[in-house]
């Protein structure tokens, strides 16, 4: 079929500066799925990029930065809130785009407190970025640049998504549409009636009929849908039955229920807090991901190595993306924790796994959620395995703890999908050359079903936009570095070690932290220590483990237990754990077993902890595990060392 050798043509396209010109074919006899990626592209690549990432406070100034977007050029915009995770964000997400500058923004104006009056300031801000003045000259200005917007954007001034909406709406050229109910429970890891998904199916429609565009077929006008809310993500099909609401919104309802519909249009969520969700928009309108990981947990018989991840590694490598395999005989749980012990630098991971919502098997082994690897680089992620989206606003689950690293896009189940429901994982490297990201991890055809895609359905792999030609627009930046010496020569070591981070600038916080440490131990407080444990895991090139544990030794309970500490001192710990003899090590395991995996956790700390205490010790925490939650696969873990002590 034409389709199956589109992803070698597009990746002569890509690489045509250095290729003979790719073999002519007649747009009309490529699949929709073809065309709306190529829709998208020509659009990514014919905007220009400022390389400045600009940080603004608050709502307001974010919306005054991405006012200054136009059809020449545009540059990113990230909300930093003060928080440890949004500094986390926009570090990471400087890492990967390296800019020229970083800059902050800030407007005096109030955001509005009411919902009409929010609509109004971020509806126009899509219509300036377009050239049109005002909402109302958006559609005429389409018109007149001869464009057609490739999909429509569903928000809600209520919901913090809306920062993802502007964005996308602005940077992709889409209609937005506001829905503020649909009569379902807030939250992305709910259950949503099918009267509700109806509902807000139905409102969908509605949105895309008001625009005037076609919509009803794949290949017309408007072909994705975004839906930026904390919705449900799972909508209840029949009984204890689920099916994924982005593979519900855009089927026809043709008598027979939008379930069995076909497709008219593929849809993708984006959801959390203001910060999280612009940082998710960012990475999707701005990143390219250089490098791949590829892990295949599969064994190589029919029908697992039709998922073979060394054979994805073949299109993603044709075109400059760098994949890195862990396949047989390097697929168990060794191989993943030795490549989790050091910050993963892939924008691109796939894995072929088996398991539940929160445990993943390879082949040897298991590992559970907090066991996913810190990023280095904001990355996407197809996910073959089941159960993985079940909650994916939870940190306890798969995709929870890969949303909470900084991923911006997953696909996988929100409930035992089989393995048939998933495009091949080679299929799905090929098809990412061609295909935009909603369209790529899902099936041509049947019924909807149980894969979810989050994050923007419109990204597109391709070439680096071109560097813009204009210097930035905003008046009144200055240099987010600004004040950093003076807060060093102040001694406010917590506060500079947020701003390296911010500033991508690890190494820098990694040494200020070992310096710490070294001149004066007793001056590193508690803040100070849980400032330093990711910098350090990212950036330390020897002792990051001991390191880390010297960190925690310091730290108090609350400050201990913030999300992605305490994974970090596992992960850059686990590797060899049955040999170690440091005590400060040691301490810092037995005081930090995590409190979603208590019983993983002590197994893999028994035998080291025996070595050295005695089997007493060993048992006693084993034992504290076992009471810390009453989980089964917790108490399996337990048993096993229990039984290895034994012997």
């Amino acid at each position: 079929m034409l389709w199956r050798a589109l992803p070698l043509f597009l990746a002569a396209c890509l690489l045509a500066q250095e290729q003979p010109a790719p073999p002519q074919i007649d747009p009309r006899a490529l699949p929709p799925s073809v065309r709306l990626g190529l829709r998208v592209q020509q659009v990514r690549l014919r905007i220009g990029v400022i390389p400045v990432a600009v940080i603004v406070p608050d709502a307001a100034s974010y919306v005054a930065a991405v006012s200054g977007w136009t059809t020449a050029a545009r540059y990113p915009v990230l909300i930093d809130d003060g928080s440890q995770p949004a500094s986390e964000d926009i570090g990471r997400f400087v890492r990967a785009f390296a800019p020229e500058r970083i800059v902050r923004f800030k407007v005096a104006d109030a955001w509005p407190g009411d919902g009409p009056d929010r609509r109004q300031k971020i509806e126009d801000t899509v219509a300036a970025a377009w050239g049109a003045l005002g909402v109302k000259n958006l559609g005429p200005k389409w018109s007149e640049l001869k464009y057609t917007p490739p999909g429509i954007v569903i928000a809600s001034e209520a919901d913090p998504a809306w920062t993802a909406a502007l964005a996308l709406a602005a940077g992709r050229g889409q209609p937005l549409a506001w829905i503020n109910s649909v009569g379902a429970p807030a939250g992305v890891g709910q259950d949503m009636t099918m009267d509700s998904a109806n509902s807000l199916a139905a409102a969908v429609e509605s949105a895309c009929q008001a625009t005037g565009l076609p919509w009803k077929d794949l290949g017309d006008a408007l072909d994705s849908v975004t839906i930026c809310l904390d919705v449900p993500g799972r909508v209840l099909s029949g009984g204890d039955d689920r099916v994924a609401l982005t593979d519900f919104v855009g089927r026809r309802d043709d008598g027979a229920g939008r379930v069995q519909g076909g497709r008219w249009a593929w849809c993708g969520q984006v959801f959390g807090p203001e910060p999280r969700c612009a940082y998710a928009a960012m990475c999707a309108l701005f990143l390219q991901p250089k490098a791949a990981w590829l892990f295949d947990g599969y064994q190589d018989t029919p029908p697992y190595s039709m998922w073979d991840a060394t054979k994805a590694a073949d299109p993603l490598n044709r075109v400059g993306i760098v994949a890195t395999v862990s396949d047989t005989p390097h697929q168990g749980a060794a191989e993943w924790e030795l490549r989790s012990s050091i910050p993963l630098q892939a924008g691109l991971v796939m894995v072929n796994t088996q398991g539940g919502a929160d445990y993943f098997d390879l082949a040897p082994g298991r590992e559970r959620s907090g066991d996913v690897p810190v990023l280095g680089v904001p990355a996407m992620v197809y996910f073959v395995h089941s159960w993985s989206a079940a909650n994916p606003g939870d940190r306890a689950t798969i995709a929870g703890r890969w949303l909470e690293r900084g991923v911006y896009a997953f696909a996988g189940s929100i409930q035992e999908p089989y393995l048939q429901a998933f495009p091949p994982t080679p299929t799905v490297a090929a098809r990412l050359l061609a295909l935009p990201w909603g369209a790529a991890v899902r099936l041509d055809d049947g019924p909807a079903w149980r894969i979810t895609v989050i994050g923007d359905p419109l990204m597109t792999l391709g070439p680096p936009a071109p560097k813009a030609a204009v210097d930035l627009p905003l008046v009144g930046v200055t240099d987010a570095a600004d004040g950093l010496a003076l807060l060093l020569q102040a001694k406010e070591y917590a506060r500079a070690l947020r701003l390296l981070v911010l500033l991508g600038r690890d190494g820098d916080a990694a040494r200020l932290a070992r310096g710490l440490l070294d001149s004066d131990a007793k001056a590193v407080t508690s803040e100070i220590a849980a400032e330093s444990v990711l910098p350090v895991f990212r950036a330390a090139a020897v002792n990051r483990g001991a390191t880390i544990a010297v960190l925690f030794g310091r730290m108090n309970p609350i400050d201990a237990a913030r999300p992605g500490l305490r994974d970090a001192l596992w992960l850059a710990c686990l590797p060899g754990l049955g040999a170690t003899r440091d005590e400060a090590v040691l301490n810092a395991l037995s005081d930090n077993l995590r409190p979603d995996q208590p019983g993983r956790d002590a197994a893999a700390l028994a035998v080291a902890l025996g070595a050295v205490h005695g089997r007493p010790a060993a048992e006693a925490l084993l034992a504290r595990a076992r009471a810390l939650r009453d989980y089964y696969p917790d108490h399996v873990a337990v048993d096993d060392a229990v039984r290895r002590l034994g012997n």
